[in-house]
């Protein structure tokens, strides 16, 4: 399994739909974290100019190794 960490150098909004409410939700933040590598790049190519870095951490079964890009 892999997280996927994402930094901007500003807040910025990103919008999801909440399965528990099915309602869309804004939140706004300058570091989210994914479990899926396509909203994480559709967050930075809509944000290109506030994007500042991003990490993948890869967790294995008996410990858990970090890889920053």
């Amino acid at each position: 399994m892999k997280s996927y960490t994402v930094y901007f150098s500003e807040p910025v909004c990103y919008k999801f739909i909440d399965t528990k409410s099915n309602r869309e939700i804004e939140q706004w933040d300058d570091m989210f974290v994914f479990y899926s590598l396509t909203p994480a790049k559709k967050l930075i190519k809509a944000n290109l100019d506030k994007y500042k870095s991003s990490c993948i951490i890869k967790y294995e079964r008996m410990g858990i190794e970090k890889k920053s890009w």
